[in-house]
């Protein structure tokens, strides 16, 4: 084989570990897009929840950074949850602050895989088994 010949097949081996091991990382975990969404809708959850006892001002919470510490897959009986935690970067309606927040999200994958839902952890009505309320969000 000559040296061309040799230099060339070297070259098309490393582009294609290259990207074997791109979608070897990116395959696993959501897009911002979704993780954003799944932020949101999390903060919505809590705006509402909050309303019910306190006087809130309308308006929805502007999300500026999203920075993810960790994530990590955990399973419970036959489902497969996300872990996704970091810190987010909000603007509450009527502040012009900005607010550094540590966030904890669990999401869900679709059975196609072309989708994610928020899953939120609640206690069973008998208070001693924990259900999870899913939240469906945007497909990729």
């Amino acid at each position: 084989m000559s040296s061309l010949s040799q230099r060339l097949c070297s070259l098309i081996l490393a582009f294609l570990v290259c990207f074997a091991l791109y979608g070897c990382v990116t395959s696993g975990n959501p897009p911002k897009s979704v993780l954003k969404e799944a932020l949101e809708t999390q903060i919505e959850l809590a705006h509402r929840s909050l309303d019910n006892s306190l006087d809130l001002q309308d308006g929805s919470t502007e999300i500026i950074s999203v920075k993810v510490d960790s994530s990590s897959y955990l399973e419970d009986d036959e489902r497969r949850f996300l872990s996704i935690s970091g810190y987010v970067d909000i603007r509450p309606p009527g502040f012009k602050e900005k607010t550094n927040t540590p966030f904890l999200l669990y999401l869900e994958r679709g059975v196609l895989g072309e989708s994610w839902s928020l899953v939120k952890p609640s206690l069973a009505s008998n208070g001693l088994s924990k259900e999870w309320v899913t939240y469906p969000l945007g497909i990729e």
